[in-house]
């Protein structure tokens, strides 16, 4: 299953139980309804209360659809635990990769995301980053796609910067992305991406609106938290190559141009886009 479906259909299989169950509790919630109502009745003062039972038919009814909700939540109870904990892992996943330098593409598949942080934990960082750039070098091309058809009134702008990768002008290639990611950004939930509040990321203002538990909260977790790309630069004390977007983007590093950096940038433009929804519904493509 491609990343970018996971949540919804997972929601939406989530929505379709509870419109199943949902029929089944109402009755039974309307039987005990009636049933309290039965009992308050036939209450007396100073006497003990009436002892009477429902007619043996609505008994028999209330016991068989019991008997069939507890089938069916027992049943689906290991499908529920398993949705249960796909979120926190989700999220444990997607931040170890940001901690990494790169983001999740929409349209990998989730047992590649989930595979790449199995091997982040166990310090496999090489093969890791190996993976990530031949998947996001293979991708290239439908990932601009993607990116004209949802957002053409930038498509001029993405054409620039994509050129500049292929050609391998990454001094050029790299800011053009993370000004497009940031704009995007901006535009989307009115908050810069790289924008810092109370050692936060202003983003994390916008998630903190989710049900955490949900997974449009766990997609969204690389929102919340800062990374190396967001941290100050420091030409004393920063690496060779270090990918930070101050550096890059005031001119304070001048060995930023790697392909991995704009690889990591390309990834970043994608995911930001892809998990911050359209205000609008998606434009149409471009004109001729």
């Amino acid at each position: 299953m491609e990343l970018g479906n996971y949540f919804k259909q997972i929601e939406k299989f989530q929505n379709s139980l509870n419109r199943q169950l949902a029929p089944m509790n109402k009755v039974l919630e309307g039987i005990k309804s009636t049933e309290d109502r039965l009992k308050a009745s036939v209450q007396i003062p100073k006497l003990p209360t009436y002892r009477f039972s429902l007619p043996p038919e609505v008994l028999e009814a209330q016991k068989r659809i019991s008997s069939i909700t507890e089938h069916v939540t027992r049943a689906l109870e290991p499908a529920n635990k398993a949705l249960r904990e796909l979120p926190p892992r989700t999220r444990k996943a997607l931040l170890n990769l940001a901690k990494f330098g790169w983001f999740i593409d929409p349209e990998m598949p989730l047992s590649q995301a989930f595979g790449l942080d199995r091997a982040i934990n166990q310090g496999d960082l090489e093969n890791a980053k190996n993976e990530l750039v031949e998947y996001y070098k293979s991708n290239l091309s439908a990932i601009q796609s993607r990116l004209v058809k949802r957002c053409p009134e930038r498509a001029h702008i993405f054409e620039a910067a994509f050129n500049a990768h292929c050609r391998e002008e990454f001094i050029l290639s790299i800011p053009v992305f993370l000004a497009q990611a940031d704009g995007i950004c901006k535009e989307r939930i009115d908050l810069c991406f790289f924008r810092t509040c109370d050692k936060r990321p202003a983003t994390a203002k916008y998630v903190d609106s989710i049900p955490p538990e949900s997974y449009t909260a766990a997609a969204l977790s690389p929102l919340t938290e800062k990374f190396e790309l967001h941290g100050n630069s420091d030409p004393q004390t920063d690496a060779p190559g270090e990918f930070k977007r101050h550096a890059i983007m005031h001119g304070n590093s001048t060995d930023y141009g790697t392909k991995v950096n704009s690889l990591k940038a390309i990834s970043l433009l994608s995911y930001v886009e892809s998990v911050l929804d359209p205000k609008v519904d998606e434009a149409a493509s471009p004109k001729a």
